[in-house]
């Protein structure tokens, strides 16, 4: 019927925005407080460090800041994606729950238990969230006289989304400076962008543009009648950094999934923004990611029957990118079809194009 094009960061770079994950985290480090003394940082005498103890004191310096920095062994890669793999990883490493241990263990003793580096996560979201101000004037005095507090993992993870909500924000603080800096030639390349990819896939219309970026697609004097939807939200809104539904099925962590923070936010659902069922899909800038899964099937099931499916890539770095577009594409389509790969790209169904 139509055309669904699916877009990810890599239109963004193409369109000359700086939105890799090194990028913000390197505008951080000069606008945010408590980054330039932390950068790098990874102490052997944890307890000691007055540069992450500083650090934390900062209000603009959030919990996964910290846990970026000192848990992340992927902090300067390119790729966006992987701050998503990381707060993945955290959940499923059972990381934060240790964590919230580490909080009622104080709250009951009056003492932190090991002191490792880990100690300086339960020691920020404490002061942050749940010191009440009464364990001085609790010193010295048996600690059965006092009501023991309990933090339920409810409160716990409540908060870490609060933080996770800041650090959005400051995203969204950041692509709006970028995207105001280059603003004019921004919205040239994306017109020039789109009409190359469609023109080498399919104008089918209505085209759809179903983005994963939370950049805005400017449609002014389009003749194509080009309409978009951004499913992660956008920089006006609350952009939405997070896990897939898929494997993620802990009732405490199940608001930090996109699906979730999605219907919570009331955005669009998919199915009311799409018309039709058989349109055929082109795939550009997206990586194909296992946290996205859940949305490339539904994107395939509910709007291709039997139409031709386009990977696109572009080359950079002066290194061909189709065996890297090739491998990509041949896990999505065999993971949602069951193997099918080389069958669909005998028959024609599947595509990989350059836009070079």
């Amino acid at each position: 019927m139509g055309t669904v094009l699916v877009i990810g960061n890599g239109f963004d770079l193409n369109c000359g925005l700086n939105t890799r994950y090194s990028d913000f985290f390197n505008w951080c480090q000069t606008n945010i407080a408590g980054y330039k003394r932390i950068t790098g940082l990874h102490p052997q005498s944890i307890l000691m460090d007055t540069s992450i103890r500083s650090a934390i004191d900062e209000k603009e310096f959030t919990v996964w800041d910290l846990y970026f920095f000192l848990k992340s062994y992927e902090m300067n890669k390119d790729k966006w994606c992987n701050v998503e793999e990381e707060i993945n990883q955290s959940f499923k490493s059972g990381f934060w729950s240790s964590v919230l241990s580490d909080i009622n263990y104080f709250l009951s003793n009056d003492e932190w238990g090991v002191d490792d580096e880990d100690w300086y996560f339960a020691y920020m979201l404490y002061s942050r969230f749940f010191d009440d101000e009464s364990y001085y004037s609790r010193r010295g005095l048996p600690r059965e006289y006092f009501k023991t507090r309990v933090v339920s993992d409810k409160e716990f993870y409540d908060v870490l989304l609060k933080e996770l909500n800041q650090l959005e924000r400051r995203f969204a603080n950041y692509l709006i400076h970028e995207v105001d800096a280059k603003k004019s030639t921004y919205e040239l390349k994306q017109k020039e962008l789109l009409r190359t990819i469609l023109n080498r896939t399919s104008i089918d219309e209505p085209i759809s543009i179903v983005s994963f970026n939370y950049t805005g697609i400017v449609l002014k004097d389009d003749k194509l009648g080009i309409r978009s939807i951004n499913i992660h939200g956008t920089l006006v809104g609350q952009p939405i950094f997070g896990i897939s539904s898929i494997g993620n099925r802990n009732s405490s962590i199940e608001q930090f999934t996109k699906a979730n923070r999605r219907m919570i936010d009331d955005l669009i659902p998919l199915g009311d923004f799409v018309e039709g069922s058989d349109h055929t899909i082109v795939f550009y800038g997206t990586s194909l990611n296992a946290l996205d899964y859940d949305y490339y099937y539904n994107i395939l099931h509910l709007f291709n029957k039997a139409k031709r499916i386009y990977f696109c890539y572009a080359n950079y770095d002066n290194v061909d990118r189709r065996s890297e577009q090739i491998e990509l594409s041949k896990r999505l389509i065999d993971k949602v079809y069951g193997g099918t790969f080389y069958q669909f790209m005998e028959s024609g169904r599947v595509k990989i194009v350059s836009i070079d």
